[in-house]
């Protein structure tokens, strides 16, 4: 590109140039730490399996506080593994003939011709290229930019990371007839590590899903039962866990470790009220 293009390319505003993960603000309770525990003191008894005596003894669990948004620079990674989960899952439920495959990644760049179209314009030109070089289907990961190894400066650059499934062929003469060139980084070893990665600096809207789905495993094609998230309970009681204040001498000495759990004096605690609404029953 000359140096007038270049220019002209910076100056414009382009519909697909998104923000980046992590790129908004966090809200104020973000990272802060709760606490989730069980008070049902008269069903614990005996040792646990760390030698520790339960007897009149509170369950107590500490967790993060996450708004799992995409843009929030604290949350993002509970978005990102989220989105990851859902993602492998639906992969590894595809298979042809009763056979597992294993999943490809390909890189799709639009060509600067294209820069000012729309994702959704954008996509189903990308996904017309991947039925030409033979991709069966698999997932989208749309990138707006990216980053100069000079500075770390990021630039519009759009582009899209396929995790999917095929026999990749005829990319030059897919290139020749539309101008998007598809880059076949091959078979990868850790599936949950590759789509982590492409999703932590991927581009995000409002009005756009980070994920779209393609091929044979669009959703119209693939339909997939995932696993639904269940209310925790008390490994000792299976009481269900609920959330709990402090009222113990002094500030809470619990360490702040996501997901660490304690044993504690349950007159250090008591259930957080529910919330009622005015004119609730």
């Amino acid at each position: 590109m000359d140096l007038a293009g270049g220019y002209f390319l910076k100056m414009m505003v382009f519909p697909a140039d998104f923000d980046l993960v992590g790129s908004g603000e966090a809200y104020g309770n973000c990272g802060s730490f709760f606490t989730v525990g069980c008070l049902n003191v008269d069903a614990h008894q005996g040792m646990n399996l760390d030698g520790v005596d339960m007897e009149g003894k509170a369950y107590i669990e500490r967790h993060k506080q996450s708004c799992h948004r995409p843009l929030c620079p604290t949350c993002w990674p509970d978005w990102d593994n989220r989105e990851k989960d859902k993602a492998a899952t639906r992969l590894k439920a595809f298979v042809l003939k009763g056979r597992s495959l294993k999943p490809i990644h390909l890189i799709v760049s639009v060509p600067e011709a294209d820069y000012g179209l729309s994702v959704p314009e954008m996509r189903e030109k990308v996904y017309r290229a991947l039925k030409r070089v033979h991709c069966l289907g698999g997932m989208m990961i749309y990138h707006s930019k990216r980053e100069r190894k000079s500075d770390g400066s990021w630039y519009f650059s759009p582009h899209f990371h396929i995790v999917g499934y095929g026999w990749i062929q005829d990319v030059r003469k897919n290139y020749l007839e539309s101008g998007y060139i598809v880059k076949n980084v091959g078979i990868r070893k850790t599936v949950e590590g590759t789509i982590f990665y492409q999703l932590s600096h991927c581009g995000i809207s409002a009005k756009h899903h980070a994920v779209s789905w393609f091929g044979a495993l669009s959703y119209g094609k693939l339909h997939v039962r995932y696993d639904e998230k269940e209310d925790p309970m008390c490994p000792i009681c299976h009481e269900r866990l609920r959330r709990l204040l402090w009222i113990g001498p002094g500030k809470c000495s619990l360490p702040e470790i996501d997901g660490g759990v304690f044993y504690d004096d349950p007159s250090n605690w008591m259930e957080k009220p529910r919330t009622r609404w005015i004119g609730e029953d």
